[in-house]
């Protein structure tokens, strides 16, 4: 990128000098090698012009953290205008510059002062000693230094130079003096080089990093950018707020602090930030209206060629404004970028309700329905390890079952095939019949129907009639008489302090509540839904048939009163109509389209038992199901949770599609989500009879 600048900048000007052309571009990266292989690129690219030179010159590629949140010699740097001095530490001790030093006005004087420090460290450390180095020294260095080179003053900011001069070089030289002089006045002029080129650049051209706050994990580098991306108003709201991402944090700080008004904008982000609901504040433009607006006008939209990058990527391109003033504009131009260069593409915005938009590349646009089908469902529970939480039963006739844990041979053995924690461990011993549940998870759900082989949980909690839960330690349980039962929970517990942060089993089962909170009732139905990949899959149960179940978090539940309410919510899930809608708002990762969770309960419209098509759509997924249990009957590979999940579901799929139910099913999906299901109420489907859901 800086050797195409160059030449650009040679071809577009006509410039031909090192003094025309060192300043044209300037770089600066957090990363040691990135920070030499642009030195060796900018002198490789300017080897004829710097054989001519005249002067000493100096590459304008620096190792500095170019965000200002942390530097080695400081804490944290001050944006302009929130603070009046830097803390700058220098092994121990701290001395206080004038933050307005490390500024573009002062650029060549803090050089001068950096320059004179470190030679007086030196001279110190010749002599052997900073006893004949004084205050007055300092003062008489700023005082020759300003009328030397013309250099302005207010009187507050003198003071605050001759006060923390003499501080500064003292501390300098001290160091010097034991031998640890090192690099200070290296990395006090790369340190701040950002802040003296604050709103110097007229474009900025970036490629910062791509990374989630949560890949920070307890870097103390963390905490100050989740406090500059709540500055900029681009902090993710709700359970996206794991997801803030550091590249568009780059990018408006960049805007904010480099550039002068009118500069021009081109940056590359991640494509999430298309339609991720962790960038739904940065399209809103939040960042107009934050505690620090930033005047970003965002006039296109470039969707990277898949392929060109590892993932996904996009680029925003427009300009700093001097305010805010008439922004966001209401379209944006949108582009697709190959090898071949841009091939234009029209632009839309699309919504669910006022919550949710996603930036979509392609001929066409239109909202989607702001519709919602009812409450939005709840993940299930955190049901591992899978080692510790599921089990064969090898023997049930006392009152307290001998189990162990599966085996890939066994039974259930599809429960553990995918087992990260804990993957070796086994927990024989005895569980009492009232801790045994049944699980519901990804492997036992296929469209329009929930299989039978449900594995057999042991849980240190019970559920009461009508559910409610109570977590129990291994003392409550042995207080009820079942003392084989707490022996194996406590054994499991033993081994899971040696785990990742040492959670019980109690803690890990109701992880932010996700057990505690199923409580099914005891009329109703269960909707199922799974919680990942691209095409939308879901089934139902009666609630009745459902007391001894317990959601894994690989599926989201939800529990609805009315029989045809919840046989709709199944037949549009499953419809490809409601799939292919959330594919604008889902995106895409390395491997595919990530997680739907409650993406598609957002745009489902809300059952209205008066619609006849939403009544039609009931009516077909009862009689669809109806052909999927057959098939799952009659057809043993779709019934055997061992085989590969997405085959079993893609082959279901397909021997549904046989049947001109399906068909019917997709029109009315489209019509609804299309907002045109207005049909009057009437029969529909066949007179096949529904399974007990």
């Amino acid at each position: 990128m800086l050797a195409e600048i160059i030449k650009a900048t040679r071809i577009r000007f006509g410039f031909s000098t090192i003094e025309q052309l060192e300043d044209v571009a300037t770089g600066f990266d957090i990363d040691p090698l990135a920070v030499s292989l642009a030195k060796t690129t900018w002198v490789v690219s300017l080897s004829a012009e710097i054989k001519a030179a005249t002067k000493p010159i100096v590459i304008p590629v620096y190792h500095a953290d170019s965000l200002f949140a942390v530097t080695p010699v400081s804490a944290s740097v001050p944006l302009v205008g929130e603070s009046d001095t830097i803390p700058v530490s220098l092994d121990g001790t701290t001395v206080h510059l004038p933050t307005a030093l490390v500024q573009p006005t002062y650029r060549e004087f803090f050089d001068r002062i950096v320059d004179w420090a470190y030679d007086e460290a030196r001279d110190a450390q010749r002599r052997g000693t900073v006893a004949d180095f004084t205050k007055a020294d300092a003062d008489s260095f700023l005082d020759g230094t300003i009328a030397a080179f013309g250099i302005t003053l207010s009187p507050e900011l003198y003071k605050q130079l001759s006060d923390a001069l003499f501080p500064l070089a003292h501390r300098m030289a001290e160091l010097a003096v034991a031998e640890r002089n090192g690099i200070w006045a290296f990395i006090l002029r790369n340190t701040y080089r950002p802040g003296l080129l604050t709103g110097h650049f007229n474009g900025l051209v970036s490629n910062p990093p791509w990374l989630a706050m949560s890949g920070l994990a307890d870097n103390p580098y963390r905490d100050l950018l989740k406090g500059r991306a709540k500055l900029y108003g681009i902090q993710p709201a709700g359970q996206s707020f794991l997801h803030l991402e550091l590249g568009t944090m780059h990018l408006l700080h960049a805007i904010d602090r480099y550039l002068g008004p009118d500069a021009c904008v081109a940056c590359l982000v991640p494509g999430t930030v298309l339609n991720g609901t962790h960038h739904e504040r940065l399209r809103q433009h939040d960042f107009l209206t934050s505690d620090r607006p930033v005047p970003f006008d965002i006039a296109e939209i470039w969707q990277v060629a898949p392929g060109t990058f590892k993932y996904p990527g996009a680029a925003l391109v427009g300009h700093k404004r001097a305010n805010t003033t008439g922004l966001p504009q209401s379209t944006f131009s949108g582009f697709v970028a190959t090898d071949a260069g841009l091939d234009a593409a029209g632009f839309s915005v699309r919504t669910i309700g006022s919550t949710r938009s996603a930036w979509v590349l392609e001929t066409g646009g239109g909202s989607a329905v702001a519709g919602g089908g009812g409450d939005l469902p709840q993940q299930g529970a955190d049901l591992m390890p899978r080692t510790a939480v599921c089990v064969d039963i090898v023997q049930n006739a006392s009152g307290e079952f001998r189990v162990d844990t599966p085996t890939r041979a066994s039974a259930w053995g599809f429960t553990i095939k995918s087992a990260k924690e804990m993957a070796t461990d086994r927990f024989p011993g005895h569980v009492a019949p009232r801790f045994i549940f049944r699980m519901a998870q990804s492997e036992n759900l296929l469209p329009f129907v929930l299989g039978v082989h449900r594995a057999p949980l042991a849980l240190p909690a019970l559920r009461a009639a009508g559910g409610p839960w109570s977590i129990l330690d291994e003392a409550e349980i042995r207080r009820q008489g079942f003392t084989q039962t707490a022996r194996r929970f406590a054994a499991i517990n033993q081994k899971l302090k040696t785990v990742g942060k040492g959670k019980s089993l109690q803690q890990r089962i109701d992880e932010r509540g996700k057990l505690s909170k199923q409580v099914f009732g005891t009329t109703g139905y269960l909707i199922l839904a799974g919680a990942g990949g691209k095409i939308i899959c879901a089934a139902c149960v009666p609630v009745a048939q459902a007391q001894d179940l317990v959601v894994d978090q690989t599926l989201y539940w939800k529990v609805v009163a009315d029989a045809d309410e919840a046989w709709y919510q199944v037949g549009m899930l499953n419809s490809m109509a409601l799939t292919n809608a959330t594919l604008a708002f889902n995106p895409k990762g390395d491997f595919g389209e990530r997680h739907l969770h409650t993406l598609p309960y957002r745009m489902m419209p809300a059952y209205d038992a008066g619609n006849g098509d939403h009544q039609k759509i009931a009516a077909l997924a009862k009689d669809i199901a109806i052909l999927a249990d057959g098939h799952c009957t009659t057809d043993p590979y779709l019934a055997d949770p061992v085989k590969a999940l997405t085959a079993r579901r893609r082959k279901l799929r397909t021997l549904l599609e046989a049947s001109p139910l399906l068909a019917q099913l997709e029109t009315l999906a489209q019509s609804a989500l299309a907002g045109a299901s207005t049909a009057p109420s009437g029969g529909s489907g066949s007179a096949m009879q529904a399974p007990p859901c």
